[in-house]
């Protein structure tokens, strides 16, 4: 669970307006985005808004999706039916299926993230080998330990275990 940055997009900005057409969204909250039609005469069927989700903090885009434009016409002298205001309420099935889109979207990205978060057992395993190698006495040390001497390991050997340690202390951190 993390935080998203949205970013709406128009086809034709000198007939919408959008209110908000960057921001956050929390997790486990929703953003409602406020878009104004100032033109009414001229209504093309292929204007398009394009909602595009960053994760916050980078310019990677994990999810878009367009949404037509559907423009319907609204009179005054409907506004007392119950099934007019049921009607205008409810979203638009275009919308219904952008938002089932970007859902299905955001939940890829989150497994896709949970997933690169979650230290792979295999470089933990190298970790904790090459801590034990850089434990190991080096060659010159006395021989006192008790431990056999094909186990005592050279200045080169421990480098190299330090350099795939630290390799491998930046596969585990990373972001």
């Amino acid at each position: 669970e993390f935080t998203l940055k949205f970013k709406v997009l128009c086809t034709a900005p000198k007939k919408f307006t959008v209110v908000d057409s960057e921001g956050l969204v929390k997790p486990r909250c929703c953003v409602d985005i406020v878009i104004r039609h100032l033109d009414i005469r001229n209504s093309d069927p292929g204007d398009k808004f394009r909602i595009e989700i960053f994760e916050h903090g980078t310019r990677k885009v994990i999810g878009r999706k367009d949404v037509p434009v559907s423009v319907s016409p609204s009179g005054d002298n409907d506004r007392g039916s119950a099934s007019e205001s049921v009607r205008r309420n409810s979203p638009p099935p275009a919308a219904k299926e952008a938002r089932d889109s970007l859902e299905k979207q955001l939940r890829d990205a989150r497994e896709a993230n949970s997933n690169a978060t979650n230290p792979n057992m295999l470089l933990i395993l190298l970790a904790v080998i090459c801590i034990f190698i850089l434990m190991l006495p080096s060659i010159g040390d006395s021989q006192q330990s008790g431990i056999p001497f094909n186990m005592f390991l050279s200045v080169n050997q421990k480098l190299v275990a330090a350099y795939v340690l630290g390799l491998v202390t930046m596969a585990i951190l990373r972001p």
